[in-house]
């Protein structure tokens, strides 16, 4: 029985027994598979059942939706509100991977865009908004394993990733996410690359928000460097850790207010998931340091992990 084989029976499994998540991560594995063998149309088939079923399950995805909007209620106050459309099946590049590799970053940036704004008719007809196409790319710029932060070099694979004070963070040469505002058009074009977002290190999300809500709309970097998403947020903590300055959110026409957080901001704002120790060796006990406001009891608790980029991820649900 070949590698498939086992695969293709374990999905079946799978959804006798109702375990969604679980068919999810097959299809997962099943795309990567066919990709190693070079059967491009296997391989895009696959990816497109396991993201399909990733918003039918109420997947992760759409909680890191609802996270970025949280961010943006609380820096705005609510006098800037931000929607977001998720299309419904993944969008799969007519160009190989090679093709789309060819030349630098920036090339790979405009030739993914472009293809994702004609075929999905971004921005056309009538507006409602300031309108940004954000797309969450597969691939990076260059090969790169997302998990181990690795690149293949002369024979060797060697680490290219952000570690700092014994965490790693988001941020690779290979990767290539970046954004631009497009003022004849006005709309937004966004790319975060694999490395960005397939791996939930602390600060990815800081990368969506930076890319996707950030330079569409023409924020630069601010001088001197600082936390904030703009900065140097996705090298410090999440996203919720993190601000955007003062300045740029009154140029966007942002007049401060004198309000309180609501409970569910200042939940946002203080939770903390620390694990403890940072990097653990095999079969070393793992712990969850847990951060909260003040005042507030728990009910309950869910914790999700997952120990490689192509394993599904397990759940535990603590009341």
């Amino acid at each position: 029985m070949n590698e498939f084989s086992q695969l293709d029976l374990d999905i079946s499994e799978a959804y006798q027994k109702k375990q969604m998540d679980k068919v999810c991560s097959l299809y997962y594995e099943a795309a990567n598979y066919f990709e190693n063998k070079a059967d491009i149309e296997a391989a895009c088939f696959f990816y497109t059942q396991a993201l399909v079923m990733a918003l039918e399950e109420n997947h992760d995805l759409k909680e890191k939706i609802i996270y970025k909007e949280q961010f943006h209620q609380r820096e705005f106050q609510g006098r800037s509100a931000l929607t977001t459309n998720l299309v419904d099946e993944p969008l799969i590049s007519r160009r190989t991977t090679p093709q789309l590799r060819q030349g630098d970053a920036n090339a790979i940036f405009f030739s993914t865009l472009r293809e994702a704004a004609e075929r999905l008719r971004f921005a056309a007809g009538e507006r409602q908004g300031f309108p940004v196409l954000l797309v969450l790319s597969e691939i990076n710029w260059r090969p790169l394993d997302d998990f181990y932060r690795v690149k293949p070099a002369e024979g060797a694979l060697v680490f290219e990733g952000t570690f700092n004070c014994s965490e790693h963070f988001p941020g690779a040469t290979s990767g290539g996410a970046r954004a631009t505002y497009l003022a004849d058009r006005g709309v937004g074009w966004g790319l975060v690359s694999a490395d960005g977002w397939r791996v939930p290190y602390r600060g990815s999300d800081c990368v969506i928000y930076h890319e996707g809500c950030g330079h569409t709309v023409g924020l630069p970097h601010p001088e001197p460097g600082n936390g904030s998403v703009m900065s140097l947020g996705q090298y410090r903590g999440w996203l919720s850790e993190s601000w955007l300055d003062r300045e740029q959110k009154i140029r966007l026409g942002w007049e401060p207010q004198d309000e309180p957080l609501s409970p569910q901001q200042q939940l946002f704002s203080a939770f903390r998931a620390v694990p403890e120790p940072k990097l653990p060796t095999p079969g070393q006990p793992v712990a969850l340091q847990l951060t909260w406001p003040e005042g507030v009891n728990v009910s309950s608790l869910r914790v999700r992990y997952q120990t490689a980029v192509h394993s599904p991820s397990a759940k535990k649900h603590l009341r």
